[in-house]
């Protein structure tokens, strides 16, 4: 429901609540908000998307609100936003249904966005937190939707597509980066897929 809660962890007393999802207008799709929250900085992140906002930061030691991005108008993801360095800089890197997206830390400015899914399209939805290294981002959302690797520019203000592939669609589980590979499962239904290895730097299926 987007409610979000700190807790003593001593005695489990509540020292602040925020009904977020209310709050900042929330989006969902049909399974609401599943979101482990983002917590740095003496900041706690929320993406509620919606109509109002995309990304907020709240207080962590109070509640209130920090900063609010810009609404992008879809519904929200099933995922967990990441933390980035890249060239020095900062990021925050967060997904909705149909956008993945980079975020100034520091003022909640949404720097770029990513929704060139291909031929294929994509379900409205996110299952998957992206994967991040050395300035390069790897995005797979299952239902038969293309795995793509993006790549940052030196100010992380846009990303360029370096490869596509057809075959790794990861639905849930998620995908790690092995000595070179990322390895997953890929989407055949909702519950049949086959384990698939791709080359980190060509794209290619192995």
């Amino acid at each position: 429901l987007g409610e979000i809660v700190c807790l003593n962890i001593e005695k489990g007393d509540i020292i602040w609540k925020v009904d977020a999802g209310t709050l900042f207008g929330h989006k969902t799709g049909k399974w609401g908000t599943s979101e482990c929250l983002l917590v740095f900085d003496n900041k706690v992140i929320y993406t509620p998307s919606g109509d109002q906002t995309t990304m907020v930061a709240l207080n962590a030691e109070t509640g209130e609100t920090v900063w609010k991005s810009q609404p992008l108008g879809d519904a929200g993801a099933y995922v967990s936003p990441i933390l980035i360095t890249h060239k020095g800089k900062r990021q925050i890197i967060g997904s909705t249904g149909v956008n993945v997206f980079g975020v100034n830390p520091d003022t909640g400015t949404i720097q770029w966005t990513f929704d060139e899914w291909g031929e294929k399209g994509k379900d409205k939805i996110s299952p998957n937190s992206p994967l991040y290294k050395d300035g390069r981002i790897f995005i797979s959302q299952g239902y038969n939707t293309n795995s793509v690797l993006v790549e940052l520019n030196n100010d992380l203000t846009a990303v360029n597509v370096i490869w596509r592939n057809d075959d790794l669609d990861t639905h849930h589980g998620h995908f790690v980066l092995v000595d070179g590979h990322i390895y997953g499962s890929n989407w055949i239904s909702n519950n049949q897929g086959n384990w698939v290895a791709v080359d980190w730097n060509t794209g290619k299926t192995k």
